[in-house]
């Protein structure tokens, strides 16, 4: 019976995990399609933006936080910014 369980947990765990990888798959593939549509003509390919005109998202610290990012590119963002 424990046996049973145990294999049954670990079926559940490997399921999980290819599913994941397939969320997360399909998820890049969306966010790279986004990124063209919206922001690759300003930010470029790279994302090193062009000087003094849309900053560059390279190493940029302020994107770290997701929270910040979904508003940022849902409701944008005005007034100074600290770009390294």
């Amino acid at each position: 019976m424990k046996n049973n369980i145990f294999f049954f947990v670990l079926l559940l765990l490997v399921s999980n995990e290819k599913s994941f990888s397939q969320n997360t798959t399909a998820a890049m593939e969306n966010g790279q399609s986004i990124y063209s549509t919206y922001c690759m003509s300003c930010h470029m390919e790279d994302g090193n933006g062009l000087e003094g005109v849309y900053p560059s998202l390279v190493k940029t610290s302020g994107l770290a936080d997701k929270n910040r990012l979904v508003k940022i590119i849902t409701l944008g963002i005005r007034g100074p910014i600290d770009v390294k």
